[in-house]
């Protein structure tokens, strides 16, 4: 008995005019298997990796080393060019997942990020079928998960995936949840168990950069602006800028329509007294601030946006909570951006 050619008919005669046709085994009943069809995805594997996303437009493309049996990923991406208010350069990203840790690279400079290696593909062991598609020539499987906060969509050709779509809705402390869209085509793909070098953190990730050096009193009172929120004045596990690294930050933040997402309604201007003997810069989001690598006890800063090509210097400093942020001396004038 051929399901699809009953269904057909009964169909083409306006019967079952919501019915779904699948292309698929069957088990002696007539109806689809999934289990049947489920792919055996593989355990390891390395692939060229191409990749777009709604949120973040400068992720690159990448060669991406899976090794579940390790807990071990990495995702080694190209220099991707960056141009805006006054900067023009190249950004190098990569991360490196290990059972319970993760170190993030970007242009050579290593941050711990608090997670872990995660299956890529859990969630497909309960995935729904979605019969076969045509992409780019090839006749492929879609398998898809939804719920509240992320929906998953896997093109599988021959258990290798082919192209990934998500979409999920995050949020940091105290911002508006944004939904995010992604893709990941996979190309060129080896499978079996990656080089360990090719899955280990680089060396520098290993120890903290030392201090900058300061000759003389490295106390300093200095220029800081932030956009933020219009009630939130607390500097604690923050990042700020110089008068062009607030610039290019916020010029960067509404050309992506991020800015009513973030809730920014003022730009601040403080005058701050710090030791200027900076270690290395966190990356601070949220209110209050959720942070990423840097010095836990010294003011840290770097070129904004992590440009390693400026037109000018624009410098951007973060301010964490556990260290020099108990001893600022501010004050505070709020202006409208």
């Amino acid at each position: 008995l051929n399901i699809s050619s009953v269904l057909g008919e009964l169909r083409s005669n306006g019967i079952l005019n919501d019915v779904e046709i699948v292309e698929g085994r069957h088990d002696g009943m007539g109806r689809l298997d999934e289990e049947l069809l489920r792919p055996e995805l593989p355990d390891e594997f390395t692939a060229y990796v191409s990749r777009s996303s709604s949120i973040f437009p400068e992720y690159s493309n990448s060669t991406v080393y899976y090794d579940r049996t390790r807990s071990m990923e990495s995702q080694v991406g190209e220099p991707v060019t960056i141009k805006g208010i006054a900067i023009n350069g190249t950004l190098t990203q990569s991360i490196y997942y290990e059972a319970k840790s993760a170190y993030f690279v970007g242009n050579g400079v290593c941050r711990s990020v608090p997670v872990g290696f995660h299956d890529k593909w859990h969630w497909v062991r309960n995935a729904t079928y979605g019969g076969h598609t045509q992409y780019r020539g090839r006749k492929v499987q879609k398998w898809y998960a939804r719920s509240p906060l992320a929906n998953y969509t896997l093109f599988v050709d021959k258990n290798l995936p082919v192209l990934f779509l998500s979409q999920t809705y995050e949020a940091l402390p105290g911002m508006k949840k944004v939904k995010s869209n992604s893709t990941e085509i996979y190309l060129n793909i080896s499978v079996g168990a990656p080089p360990l070098d090719k899955l280990s953190k680089p060396r520098k990730c290993t120890a903290m950069p030392p201090p900058c050096k300061v000759a003389g009193n490295p106390v300093k009172t200095l220029s800081h602006y932030i956009a933020h929120p219009p009630d939130i004045f607390n500097l604690s596990d923050q990042d700020t800028a110089d008068e062009l690294g607030d610039t290019a930050f916020t010029c960067y933040d509404v050309s992506r329509g991020h800015t009513k997402a973030d809730d920014y309604g003022v730009i601040s201007h403080y005058r701050i007294s710090v030791d200027t003997r900076y270690g290395q810069y966190a990356l601070c989001n949220g209110y209050p601030g959720v942070c990423v690598g840097g010095d836990e006890f010294r003011v840290g800063r770097e070129a904004s946006m992590g440009s390693n090509r400026m037109v000018d210097i624009a410098l951007t400093t973060s301010i964490l909570e556990a260290g020099s942020a108990s001893r600022l001396k501010a004050g505070v004038q709020a202006e409208k951006p």
